[in-house]
């Protein structure tokens, strides 16, 4: 919820400014419900697509304490060499979601 807060916040500064301000505050609320809307779910995204990257790099973090940074660099580069074996075959692997990359999690891991 806190990472709505901006949004929500603007949202109802424009709806006040609106029926405080404009002659015909109906057709602008309206306007205004509809473009409040449309900032707030843009910034709900972006705000999920950037959880969603920090906390597969927490995870890795989480995982190096556990079985060791190298270890887990390890298996990542691993991981990266079988993906480009793949992808010179012609076979993608499926994304999912906004991940970092394999190069940048391993980057993420060497400089804590």
């Amino acid at each position: 919820m806190i990472r709505f807060l901006p949004g929500i916040l603007f949202f109802i500064g424009f709806l006040v400014f609106s029926y405080l301000f404009l002659p015909h505050p109906s057709i602008q609320l309206v306007f205004g419900l509809l473009v409040g809307g449309i900032v707030i779910l843009a910034l709900g995204m972006y705000s999920a697509v950037r959880l969603g990257r920090s906390l597969v790099l927490k995870a890795d973090r989480e995982a190096a304490l556990v079985i060791g940074a190298q270890s887990l660099i390890e298996v990542l580069r691993k991981l990266e060499v079988l993906r480009e074996h793949d992808a010179s075959q012609g076979n993608d692997w499926p994304e999912y979601g906004d991940h970092p990359s394999i190069t940048k999690r391993i980057a993420s891991l060497q400089n804590p």
